[in-house]
């Protein structure tokens, strides 16, 4: 009798966890139903810093590409014009921890102050910091140029 009732109840947990939701538009968007019967798949921090598109500086507010991602294609002389709520201030100024030049030409530097001043760190085309607070610039990036 038992193993019957846990062969039916095995049949039970697949048809939730498989069955579409009524309201979902398409298959790929989990519901509550599957996210708690499915496991999700953490991406390793390596994984994750590739997705910074190419020709973008991709920066992260958490070491190892962890958290918020922001990207710039130019110049930006002040960070703090651009938004992220999930940083001190409620934007970019300051926050980044790890960053990944994606950059097509030429290497990109990281200042600590706006207008391009203060301490900096340099990061040739193609290079990352997987945690800013190595070359003493957790937190305290304010701006950036390329070349």
């Amino acid at each position: 009798m038992l193993r019957k009732l846990a062969v039916v109840l095995a049949a039970m947990a697949a048809a939730v966890a498989f069955a579409p939701a009524a309201n979902a538009t398409t298959a790929a968007v989990p519901t509550k139903a599957t996210a708690m019967l499915a496991p999700e798949i953490a991406i390793p921090a390596r994984v994750a810093a590739s997705t910074c598109d190419s020709s973008y500086l991709c920066f992260w507010v958490d070491s190892d590409y962890r958290g918020e991602r922001g990207k710039f294609s130019g110049n930006n002389a002040h960070w703090s014009n651009y938004g992220q709520p999930d940083c001190q201030d409620g934007n970019w100024n300051d926050c980044a921890s790890s960053a990944k030049n994606r950059g097509t030409s030429c290497s990109v530097t990281l200042y600590e102050h706006h207008s391009y001043s203060g301490d900096a760190e340099t990061i040739g085309r193609g290079g990352d910091r997987s945690n800013l607070r190595n070359q003493g610039m957790n937190d305290k990036t304010s701006s950036n140029r390329w070349c």
